[in-house]
């Protein structure tokens, strides 16, 4: 790898960190449709990477929402396991099936995420609800077993975190104030992440010299993004996040038509 690629893999992360941190939906999502349309990169071995900087961002947040005492750490280990599993099993399918399939259903997620950024599902009035009934609790408890095992699979095939659909599920369903969902997300994803990226790194398809560089742009972007999340024009940022999902995914597609379909 020439130092052109290392500075190119460089920007690409610290950009992708300071998108993610702004609009809140993690460098991941964005940061692999960049790496395979962007650099080239084959949409593995861009999952792949993307692992090591999802696992080198949340464990930055994670450390400092747990020195805040945001985590629900037993709630987090207790949904891990089927997040863990959800992760593994997703891994081993994704080394298995044609490129085609990633790269198809990552431009699915893309637009889910668009979705979500445009209509901000996790800002629902309602974060603590109290006691609830056992019907309530039920389904509660149901929704976490979701979020986590969805978490899980998206990190697993697609090399993201999952918290932009694991927070509002852990907040809309189990009722979590909006920065506990975020926090608890946060601490399972770097967990999954590095279960995800075993598989990866055992089937030869994670280049340790390809993610330092991605990581350490996504983890220098997301402090940066961080900073700069209060004095932008959330809205606005929101519209061109959505916008910029929908052109990387009608790009993915049209990546996928020209090999002749997933």
């Amino acid at each position: 790898m020439g130092p052109v690629f290392f500075l190119l893999l460089l920007a690409t992360g610290f950009g992708t960190g300071v998108l993610g941190a702004m609009a809140g939906i993690g460098g991941g999502v964005v940061l692999v449709p960049l790496l395979h349309l962007g650099l080239g990169l084959p949409v593995r071995s861009a999952v792949g990477v993307s692992l090591v900087a999802v696992l080198a961002t949340s464990s930055m947040a994670a450390g400092l929402y747990l020195r805040e005492g945001l985590p629900l750490v037993r709630l987090g280990l207790a949904l891990q396991s089927v997040a863990t599993l959800c992760a593994l099993g997703a891994s081993a399918v994704a080394v298995r099936v044609p490129p085609q399939a990633i790269t198809t259903v990552l431009a699915v997620v893309l637009v889910i995420t668009a979705g979500l950024v445009s209509l901000r599902l996790w800002l629902a009035p309602g974060g603590s609800r109290g006691p609830e009934v056992t019907a309530r609790r039920l389904r509660g408890r149901i929704m976490g077993l979701l979020a986590a095992a969805v978490a899980g699979a998206a990190s697993g095939f697609l090399g993201i975190g999952g918290g932009v659909v694991q927070v509002p599920l852990l907040h809309l369903g189990m009722g979590l104030p909006v920065r506990v969902a975020t926090a608890t997300s946060a601490y399972m994803v770097g967990l999954t992440a590095v279960a995800s990226s075993a598989v990866y790194r055992t089937h030869g398809l994670l280049d340790p010299m390809l993610a330092a560089p991605a990581a350490l742009g996504v983890l220098g972007g997301a402090l940066a993004g961080a900073r700069l999340a209060s004095r932008a024009d959330q809205r606005l940022l929101e519209r061109l996040v959505a916008a910029l999902l929908i052109v990387l995914a009608v790009q993915l597609v049209r990546r996928v038509a020209a090999a002749g379909g997933p």
